[in-house]
C-alpha cells in the first residue's frame, strides 16, 4: 500500500477543497476482491471522519469489475494504456483530493487500515514532484528511486500483507517483471552500467597502447607485442563508445523526468558544444588519417613489398583507432546537440 501527496494543482485545474483523501485500486479483473476493498475502504473513512473519495482505476477488466464498483456508488476511472503503472498514474490524475492513497484491489492489503498513513499524509510526504512515468510494476521502484534522487521526505508505516483473496493466478510475472525492474533500475544507474566500465576500459586500453607501440613489452615471462596492442585499441574503442552510452542516457533520463538536472553535465554542456565536438573530433580523425598516410609512405620505402607486421602493425593500429575515436566523436556530437534541445 502507497501514499502520496498531490500537488497543489496543474495550470487550469481547480482541486475541491471538500476531498481530502483519494482512495486508488488499480484493478484488473479483480471482481472477486473489489468488494471487499470497498467495503474496507469506507470502513475505514467513516471510523477517521475522512472527506474521501474512492477511485476504481480499471485497466481492461473483462470479468465485471467495472459493474461492481458503479454499483456499489464508487467512482470507475477507465485506463486504456496498459500496465499497473499505467494504472495508477490514471487513477491519480483523476483523483480530486489532497492526499491518494494506493492500493491493490486483490484484498492484500486492509484498506480499513489507512489511518497511520494518512497521519504521516498530514505531515508532508509529497507526490506531484516524482513525475512517475513508469507503466508496469516498476512503478514502485520509480517512487523509491525517484524520491530518493530528489532528497524528498520517505518514511515507511508498517502494514500487514495478506494472502490475496482471488482464485485466478496473479498478474504478477516473476522474470518479466523482475527484468522489467533491472532494467528500469540501470536507467538510472548510468554511472555503474556505463560511465564506470566505460573509464576503466578506455584508461586500461589507452595505456597498454602507450606501452606497446614503441616495441615489444615483458612482463614476467609473457611476451606482448602486436596482438596485444590490437586488443588494446579495441578495449578503447570500446571503452569511449560506453562514457558516450552514459552521457546519453544521463541526458535522456533527465529530459524524461527520470533524473533531475545534474549541475556537472550542464556545466559540460555549456562549454562542450557541438562546434567544439566537432572540432576535436576532427582533430582526432586528422591525427588518425595523418598516421595512415605515414603508414603508407612506409610501405612505399620497400617498393609496397612484404611488410614486417611487428613494425607497421605499430603504426596502422594506433592510426585506425584514433580514426575511429574521431568519427565517433563527430557523430555524437550530434546526438548529444539533439538530446540538448528543449521541448515546447
Amino acid at each position: 500500500m502507497k501514499v502520496a501527496q498531490r500537488p497543489t494543482g496543474r495550470a487550469g485545474d481547480a482541486v475541491p477543497a471538500a476531498v481530502e483523501i483519494s482512495i486508488v485500486m488499480p484493478c484488473l479483473n479483480e471482481v472477486e476482491t473489489l468488494a471487499t476493498c470497498i467495503a474496507k475502504a469506507r470502513e475505514a473513512i467513516e471510523r477517521g471522519g475522512y472527506s474521501a473519495e474512492i477511485i476504481v482505476a480499471d485497466n481492461g477488466s473483462s470479468d465485471g469489475s467495472q459493474l461492481v464498483a458503479r454499483e456499489l456508488g464508487v467512482r470507475v476511472v477507465d485506463i486504456q494504456r496498459k500496465g499497473y503503472g499505467s494504472a495508477l498514474i490514471g487513477g491519480i490524475e483523476a483523483a480530486q483530493g489532497r492526499f491518494v492513497v494506493m492500493g491493490d484491489a486483490d484484498a492484500s492489503y486492509d484498506f480499513a487500515a489507512i489511518a497511520p498513513l494518512i497521519a504521516k499524509l498530514r505531515e508532508g510526504y509529497a507526490y506531484g514532484r516524482m513525475r512517475l512515468h513508469a507503466t508496469g510494476m516498476e512503478f514502485a521502484s520509480e517512487m523509491v528511486i525517484k524520491a530518493s534522487l530528489k532528497g524528498m521526505r520517505i518514511t515507511e508505516v508498517p502494514v500487514v500483507l495478506h494472502p490475496d483473496g482471488r482464485s485466478r493466478p496473479p498478474h504478477l510475472r516473476t522474470w518479466r517483471d523482475g527484468w522489467r525492474h533491472l532494467r528500469f533500475m540501470l536507467l538510472f544507474s548510468p554511472r555503474w552500467l556505463f560511465l564506470y566500465p566505460g573509464l576503466a576500459l578506455l584508461a586500461g586500453g589507452l595505456i597498454l597502447s602507450a606501452l606497446l607501440v614503441g616495441g615489444p613489452l615483458w612482463i614476467g615471462g609473457v611476451r606482448l607485442d602486436i596482438h596485444t596492442l590490437l586488443v588494446a585499441g579495441f578495449l578503447a574503442l570500446l571503452g569511449y563508445q560506453l562514457v558516450l552510452f552514459a552521457v546519453f542516457t544521463k541526458m535522456f533520463a533527465i529530459r524524461e523526468g527520470f533524473h533531475p538536472p545534474h549541475p556537472v553535465l550542464e556545466t559540460l554542456l555549456r562549454y562542450i558544444t557541438l562546434e567544439v565536438g566537432l572540432l576535436a573530433g576532427a582533430l582526432m580523425a586528422l591525427g588518425g588519417l595523418v598516421a595512415l598516410v605515414v603508414a603508407v609512405v612506409s610501405w612505399q620505402s620497400v617498393g609496397f613489398g612484404r611488410l614486417n607486421p611487428s613494425t607497421t602493425m605499430r603504426e596502422v593500429i594506433p592510426a585506425v583507432v584514433l580514426l575511429a575515436l574521431g568519427t565517433q566523436t563527430i557523430f555524437a556530437s550530434f546526438f548529444i546537440s539533439i538530446l540538448a534541445i528543449e521541448r515546447d
